[in-house]
């Protein structure tokens, strides 16, 4: 396993670092990958009003929204993936909803539970926009922070704890 890390690290460019390789106990990686966890940075929406949107999201039984699939136009129910939602401010002044370089924005952490069709962070916004009223004046910064099993508790965990010896905790980027 450290050869082919070793190797496939040199093959990528500078920045993109292979840490670790594991060998597999067997089964399927995608069926291990039960929910993700996502970070969504909006600017222009300050923290009590994205706090306030996502405890109406929660709130709300079902939530249709629209996308365009490869089968066409679907609408389908975005609420029934959402395990949880967070809203935090941005970094900066701490509550103020200012981030560093003076904008307002407030970050939205989801867990959406997999499923078909997938539900995406996009239409979290979406359903946010319905039962809401959220209008954002700018494209969110979306990121996909963890990708894995849900525990009972509603975390998304490491799809690769089962191939890993015991005691052997995934590596750190030290960069």
């Amino acid at each position: 396993p450290e050869a082919v890390r070793r190797d496939l690290d040199a093959s990528l460019p500078d920045g993109l670092d292979v840490l670790e390789v594991v060998v597999s106990a067997g089964g399927s990686l995608a069926d291990r990958l039960e929910a993700s966890l996502w970070e969504i940075r909006v600017t222009g929406v300050d923290v009590d009003e994205l706090a306030a949107g996502a405890d109406r999201l929660l709130a709300t039984d079902a939530v249709p929204v629209e996308r365009m699939t490869k089968k066409g136009l679907r609408t389908f129910d975005a609420r029934e993936a959402i395990v949880s939602l967070r809203v935090r401010p941005c970094a900066g002044a701490a509550n103020t909803g200012e981030s560093d370089i003076g904008e307002t924005c407030a970050i939205l952490e989801v867990v959406l539970r997999h499923g078909t069709p997938y539900v995406r962070p996009d239409d979290v916004l979406a359903a946010l926009r319905t039962v809401a009223g959220l209008a954002l004046d700018a494209p969110p910064r979306v990121v996909r922070l963890a990708q894995g099993p849900l525990d009972d508790a509603g975390r998304v965990g490491d799809p690769l704890i089962v191939d890993r010896v015991p005691d052997e905790a995934p590596p750190t980027p030290d960069k």
